[in-house]
């Protein structure tokens, strides 16, 4: 019976590789214009948020006003003047791209921009210094994260797991519909850990507060008794973990499943500490591939900008297309030959309705590129939530929940498994369906 265990757990140790291939479907998932969309209203919502957020009486002070998502992406790609590709690969580069190009390490953190929006809020409660106005101010960002993702999201990777599944493509009314009638399931799956991490903060409070109204001897009662706060230090840290690595698989779980909310918590939770090394090496994989993938189309929208900028300059002339362009944003800026973007100065940019509709259409292809990276970012978390199901049970990837809805829009359900290589597609009955020619 040992050996029997033993050989099992080496076979599914050998798939592991060739089921990693999968992850390199996650490209043609992302680059859908309607997943794209989609993030680009959440990027959109989050901004908004923020953006009145500031104006709350305990909203921190700052002199700067919140910059566009696409600044903050730019700042990431290029955290520092030196962090570019290797000087190797100039003598391989157009003269537009040397210098331009941000290195793989920054791009595969790039993907990781939906994560953050969470995790620094909650990373900001916890320090020393946070005051109950910077307390009070983080939790507003936390929720109101939650709160967009939950519902765009949502449908992200409703679509992603329907199109990695059974390879249709699912419309935006649709996987909105979807999320709609999910999103207390997608928003309450994140919030559950967060109640027991509540529980236990409590209790250290409670601690804390004897040991402060106990005349004399607080400090020696809670010296003897620390091994209690450190057991729901423990249990905090576990459930940290746990939420940070796992609120992207809770969403696919409830999109994939159709399931609801604690379902979604206590799978994540499981493939997370259950499943630890399939779900970091198939994270490394799709985040290795994703790095490639950003920077590819990194050279493809700012070549886009760079080449269509030269274009015009044959009959404009290059010093008005640089007058025409110099507003472009940073991240799809070139400044060969000063052709386009960076002007330092504020009080150097022109105010014409020419540069105002140039630098219009440019910031919009920046968004996009953003809105890619969140595409990319969801689509990964359903194709790795495929992979962990079927390294834990065996299930097929074909099998995703579908509703009558889905259905009546041409989306087959799938309702069994023969077994779990060959799974058992049911089409419903129609009038074509009663044997007849």
């Amino acid at each position: 019976m040992d050996d029997k265990n033993t050989a099992g757990q080496s076979f599914r140790f050998r798939t592991l590789f060739p089921r990693a291939s999968q992850l390199f479907r996650i490209f043609g998932i992302a680059i859908d214009v309607r997943k794209i969309f989609l993030a680009v209203l959440g990027i959109g919502m989050i901004w908004a948020g923020n953006l009145l957020f500031a104006m709350l009486p305990f909203a921190p002070e700052s002199d700067e006003p919140l910059a566009p998502p696409w600044q903050e992406i730019d700042r990431q790609l290029f955290a520092a003047s030196n962090d570019t590709a290797p000087s190797i690969f100039n003598g391989l580069l157009p003269e537009f791209l040397q210098g331009r190009l941000p290195k793989l390490s920054n791009c595969a953190g790039l993907l990781l921009e939906p994560l953050r929006q969470i995790a620094e809020p909650a990373w900001n409660m916890l320090n020393f210094q946070t005051s109950w106005s910077e307390v009070a101010y983080s939790w507003t960002q936390l929720l109101w994260a939650l709160l967009v993702w939950s519902f765009f999201a949502g449908a992200i990777t409703r679509m992603a797991a329907v199109q990695f599944s059974q390879d249709e493509r699912m419309g935006v009314r649709t996987a909105l519909k979807f999320s709609s009638w999910k999103f207390l399931s997608f928003l309450t799956a994140p919030l559950l850990p967060l109640l027991g991490f509540g529980l236990c903060w409590v209790l250290c409070l409670v601690g804390g507060v004897v040991g402060r109204y106990l005349p004399g001897a607080g400090e020696i009662v809670l010296g003897v008794f620390w091994f209690l706060p450190l057991l729901c230090g423990f249990l905090m840290s576990l459930i940290l973990i746990g939420m940070t690595a796992g609120w992207p698989l809770m969403l696919s779980t409830i999109s994939a499943e159709g399931s609801d909310a604690f379902d979604g918590f206590s799978r994540s939770f499981d493939y997370v500490y259950n499943r630890p090394w399939h779900y970091f090496f198939y994270l490394a994989v799709s985040g290795i591939y994703g790095a490639f993938v950003i920077l590819f189309v990194f050279i493809v929208l700012f070549s886009t900008v760079y080449l269509s900028g030269r274009g015009v300059s044959t009959g404009l002339g290059i010093e008005q297309t640089s007058t025409l362009l110099q507003s472009a944003p940073n991240l799809l800026a070139p400044n060969s030959q000063g052709l386009v973007g960076g002007v330092a100065d504020p009080a150097a940019l022109t105010t014409s309705i020419g540069n105002k509709l140039a630098t219009f259409w440019i910031n919009g292809l920046a968004i996009v590129f953003v809105g890619f990276v969140h595409s990319f970012f969801w689509s990964a978390a359903t194709v790795v939530y495929f992979l962990l199901r079927q390294s834990a049970d065996g299930t097929a990837f074909d099998r995703v929940y579908m509703s009558e809805e889905e259905t009546e829009d041409d989306l087959l359900p799938l309702v069994g498994v023969a077994d779990s290589d060959q799974p058992v597609i049911e089409r419903p009955a129609g009038p074509k369906d009663d044997g007849a020619e």
